[in-house]
Formats: structure tokens, C-alpha cells, sequence
């Protein structure tokens, strides 16, 4: 099966499309050099993506999978095991400590950050038993 394109945005700006080639292989149009992510081009953005690179995106876009309640997390999601690319899908990649976000191409057309983030802080509120220090989006 294909895996499903998808553009990286920083708030309301497309920063790079992500296409599959005919070998599932990511092929990366940059469409905003300005804010480009360190994790997939580097601190300089002259760094090539690679599909190592874009997996490491992928994860830290994740709460760790060794978080004490990682298991209802999961559950939440509606997944039963720890895969970074399927806990994205879910989330579209929202985390607190930058503005990225993934938008997929089978995603609604009026998707927006101003509504995931919207979302993910009633998300955040439902999640029993953690502490404000526990709390990771994503």
C-alpha cells in the first residue's frame, strides 16, 4: 500500500510537500525555504532529506513510547502499537514546542492549525491522571 502524501506546514504556511514515488520512496518539494525543520534539512536547510531523516521527524512529533501512560494513549488514538507514522496521522504531528503540523492529502480542505491546535487542547484536558509536567501533544 502507498503511503499517503502530505505537506509540513509552520502555522498556516506549507513548508514542504512530501510525495511517494512508485517505490514508496519520499520525494520533498520545498515550498517555503524560510521555515524549513532542522530535523529533516539540517541547521543550515542545505541539508538532503532523506527517509531516515523524515522517520526522526516523525518521532519527535510523538510522546515517547516509554511515558508512564503511553498504553492509554495509544488506546485513545485507536491504535494498539507504537509507530510514530500512524500516531502523526492521528495528530497531524501537533506537538507544544514548535508550530509544525502535517496536513495529508485526504485531509479536509478547511483543516487548519488554529483548529488542531483547538482540538488538541481538549485533548490534553481529557487525559486522565497526568500531571502539567507530563503533558506532551503529539
Amino acid at each position: 500500500m502507498k503511503p499517503v502524501d502530505f505537506t509540513i506546514y509552520w502555522e498556516e504556511t506549507p513548508v514542504v510537500q512530501v510525495c511517494y514515488d512508485e517505490n514508496n520512496k519520499p520525494q520533498f518539494t520545498v515550498l517555503n525555504p524560510s521555515h524549513l525543520p532542522v530535523l529533516l534539512f539540517g541547521m543550515n536547510g542545505k541539508a538532503t532529506p532523506t527517509a531516515a531523516r523524515l522517520d526522526k521527524f516523525f518521532a519527535d512529533r510523538c510522546f515517547p513510547s516509554t511515558r508512564q501512560n503511553a498504553k492509554e494513549l495509544l488506546a485513545i488514538a485507536g491504535l494498539t502499537l507504537y509507530q510514530p507514522k500512524l500516531i502523526c496521522r492521528k495528530t497531524h504531528g501537533i506537538v507544544a514546542h514548535d508550530h509544525y503540523w502535517i496536513r495529508y492529502a485526504d485531509d479536509p480542505t478547511d483543516l487548519s492549525y488554529a483548529s488542531l491546535m483547538q482540538e488538541m487542547s481538549k485533548a490534553v484536558k481529557a487525559v486522565p491522571g497526568d500531571t502539567p509536567s507530563q503533558r506532551h501533544i503529539g
